[in-house]
């Protein structure tokens, strides 16, 4: 079931950018997030998915784009796998690349929990983005709730609860008709852009990164005048020969105390 979750998320190239559908059960807080299902030959969010409401559509990046924008990260939620399926936690894949570790973290939820998707969003605010706050329950640690509102009214906690961090928000985009721009060599959603994101992606320049920047050793062999050696040679070699004559000084200065007190 998840290797076909994985194949089903990265057949999904045609625009990078994808919808995605959050649905609800507002008495409840319960909630899912969906991708579009194939209905009467074409593919659509329906009204209802079991007991929850369709409460609106966001955007967001197919795990496809590698490597991801700067900023964006790839979540996986993992949910119940009885009815009625709602989300009970979303993580971060720290590894993009790494499906065999994909595989092992489902296989270590047990029975009663699964992977459900794979979404790449922003963990910071960016502009065109939409901000979603996960809460959960200060008694209860079944059940995770989004919610545009960053005060959610009620017995509910956004950070940290029962001594495992929870990632809010996370930052979706709000719609797919987005161009992108650069700034500062990072690709940003913009409505007035009509550059894609893989265009962004190609026209980012690698930053060339000089290695004496990071790190610079002096060279301590003596240099000619002509040779080409730099100040930190010279400073070397004065050093050198100063502490070579305060040995041989030290030296005489003992010997002739030594012969004084002898014959005094």
């Amino acid at each position: 079931m998840l290797k076909y979750k994985i194949k089903a998320s990265l057949n999904m190239k045609a625009t990078n950018i994808i919808p995605i559908g959050l649905y609800t059960h507002e008495e409840k807080n319960r909630c899912k997030l969906i991708h579009q299902v194939f209905k009467n030959g074409k593919f659509v969010f329906p009204d209802t998915y079991l007991t929850l409401k369709l409460k609106k559509i966001y955007y967001i990046f197919s795990p496809s784009i590698l490597p991801l924008p700067p900023s964006v990260k790839i979540y996986y939620t993992i949910e119940n796998t009885k009815e009625p399926y709602n989300i009970i936690d979303i993580q971060e894949l720290t590894d993009s690349y790494d499906f065999t570790g994909i595989l092992n973290i489902d296989s270590k939820l047990g029975t009663d929990k699964n992977i459900g998707i794979f979404f790449g969003a922003y963990r910071k605010p960016v502009s065109n983005t939409v901000a979603l706050t996960s809460y959960v329950k200060n008694t209860i640690d079944k059940s995770l709730y989004l919610s545009e509102n960053d005060k959610l009214p009620g017995d509910w906690i956004s950070k940290f609860h029962s001594n495992s961090r929870i990632i809010s928000p996370i930052f979706f985009l709000e719609t797919s008709k987005l161009g992108f721009k650069k700034e500062n060599n990072i690709c940003y959603p913009d409505k007035t852009s009509k550059m894609s994101i893989n265009n962004c992606m190609n026209s980012i320049v690698p930053r060339k990164i000089n290695i004496q920047e990071i790190s610079y050793t002096p060279q301590l062999s003596f240099q000619g005048s002509g040779s080409g050696g730099d100040t930190c040679d010279t400073r070397s070699s004065l050093f050198k020969t100063l502490l070579i004559i305060t040995c041989i000084v030290s030296l005489l200065i003992i010997f002739m105390s030594f012969i004084f007190h002898k014959y005094t």
